[in-house]
């Protein structure tokens, strides 16, 4: 009876076959698992505190125009505070340099005030903290300087959805020492999706950013 010769090229084909079909595997079994992680993650980043009825202030924080002065005018409306508060910003390097060439572009707290006021939130209404900030943190301290000197008890902060656990944290770690509540609210009008954000390249973006930021916030940093 001859015995059937297997050839080397054959033999090693079928184990690059295998292997390949190991490595697929291995791949769908980690996507599905990472999967519910990322929802996980991605809900865990959307903190709320709502217990309140009524506060002295509502802070619109930087950045996502308009959704974030957009959930600070409903607020306002729903007579939940007598002001609205905006913390200035640095103004960024590219805008300065259109500056120079006679181009005057507003800043992210002008634009924030500009939605507020043809939203019908009177102008008397809004107030300013004349700051330079950069970071939320900064926007935080600035803000507990200013509601120490106004007497400021209480605040919601409002910002976008993905931003409200660390905009909570940085808020109450700056505020309370001095007696401020803090609360928060994320705008209904941010399109983060928690549950699906990996499937939308710019909401990617802003997971990364935001973990990156929450990471260097436990480790110290500010």
């Amino acid at each position: 009876m001859k015995r059937r010769l297997h050839h080397p090229k054959s033999c090693v084909t079928k184990g690059l076959l295998l292997t390949l079909a190991a490595v697929i595997l291995l791949a769908v079994i980690g996507v599905l698992a990472a999967k519910p992680a990322a929802s996980a993650f991605g809900r865990w980043l959307v903190f709320e505190k709502t217990d309140f009825d009524r506060v002295d202030a509502i802070v619109v924080l930087g950045g996502a125009n308009p959704d974030r002065p957009l959930e600070g005018r409903d607020l306002f409306r729903q007579k939940k505070a007598p002001r609205i508060v905006l913390v200035r910003e640095k103004r960024q390097e590219y805008l300065k340099s259109l500056d120079k060439l006679a181009i005057h572009l507003p800043g992210d707290c002008d634009l924030r005030r500009q939605v507020l006021e043809k939203q019908a939130v009177p102008p008397e209404a809004i107030e300013e903290v004349p700051a330079d900030v950069t970071s939320t943190w900064e926007e935080a301290v600035a803000f507990s300087n200013y509601a120490a000197l106004y007497r400021i008890r209480s605040a919601v902060v409002v910002t976008s959805k993905y931003h409200t656990r660390r905009s909570y944290l940085n808020f109450t770690r700056a505020c309370e020492p001095k007696g401020i509540q803090i609360y928060t609210v994320a705008s209904k009008y941010c399109r983060f999706n928690p549950s699906g954000w990996w499937n939308q390249r710019d909401q990617l973006k802003l997971v990364y950013i935001e973990f990156a930021n929450l990471a260097a916030y436990y480790l110290g940093f500010r």
